[in-house]
């Protein structure tokens, strides 16, 4: 932990979350508040998704603070996601407070009504020194509603039948019955599903 004697100022990660699309797709933004040190220059942190929510491939978008930064993410074992920072010339992070980047989640199932925990963990910054200071966890819970209808895979094969119960479309994956449909409503392996172009 990195905390000065004089004004016993701790350096911490904030989590905040928005929903950006209903029922579906949430942006987390990664905030950093350093006043009690500078100088960081790269960190990592692992993340504990809620159930039921996946990273939305290619998301990761570095924020004001990382002006001369390679920041990139990847799946670790188990339901572990890392986020891992790091400047070739030893730059160091600008500023004392603000966005460090933002990435987003995606709804994989159906969801329930109800509060969603969000925890960052094993959070280490790394000084222009070499000194690593392990900060706290961060964590924020966040509401969704249910969805009643769980999203379907882009490879799942899927039956479509249109709402007079003809068959469209047999034996596609989702992805390219979707790219043949035109917009309108369906009936996508028993469920109805709306189609936008």
């Amino acid at each position: 932990m990195c905390v000065t004697a004089q004004a016993q100022l701790q350096d911490e990660v904030i989590l905040k979350v928005s929903e950006v699309e209903k029922g579906r797709i949430w942006q987390v933004d990664v905030d950093f508040n350093n006043a009690a040190s500078d100088n960081y220059t790269a960190f990592q942190m692992d993340f504990l998704f809620p159930d039921s929510f996946q990273y939305v491939e290619n998301s990761l978008s570095p924020g004001t603070r990382l002006l001369a930064h390679t920041v990139s993410a990847a799946k670790r074992p188990g339901s572990i996601f890392r986020v891992v920072a790091y400047s070739h010339t030893n730059s160091e992070i600008t500023g004392r407070t603000g966005a460090l980047y933002s990435l987003q989640l995606q709804a994989v199932d159906r969801l329930t009504a109800g509060s969603q925990l969000l925890k960052a963990q094993n959070i280490h910054f790394v000084k222009r020194d070499g000194v690593e200071c392990r900060l706290s966890d961060a964590q924020t819970t966040f509401t969704t509603a249910p969805t009643g209808i769980a999203d379907l895979q882009a490879d799942t094969y899927v039956e479509v039948y249109n709402l007079q119960g003809m068959r469209i479309s047999s034996g596609l994956t989702w992805k390219e019955a979707r790219r043949q449909l035109p917009k309108g409503i369906y009936i996508v392996n028993g469920q109805l599903r709306a189609v936008y172009p």
